[in-house]
């Protein structure tokens, strides 16, 4: 499967969340007399795409930084 430039992958995190937060507004603003079915409908589609396209790279880059446990999963490791 093709990627993405790197460009384009390291703009996404911060886009994306960007993009449906406007897409949020405009609905808000779109349905005060009443729900646009195709249009919010619509709209939300391309807000929840943009929001997924974007937790890919920020996964991804956020699990270069974290430290990786080896012998057992970091959350079950005993502290005492």
């Amino acid at each position: 499967m093709p990627r993405l430039p790197e460009r384009v992958r390291g703009a996404l995190p911060v886009a994306g969340p960007l993009v449906l937060a406007a897409v949020v507004v405009v609905v808000a603003v779109l349905s005060r007399t009443g729900w646009p079915w195709l249009g919010g409908s619509g709209l939300l589609l391309v807000g929840g795409a943009a929001h997924a396209a974007s937790f890919s790279p920020l996964v991804t880059r956020l699990a270069g930084i974290v430290p990786v446990c080896s012998d057992t999963p970091c959350g079950l490791r005993r502290t005492s």
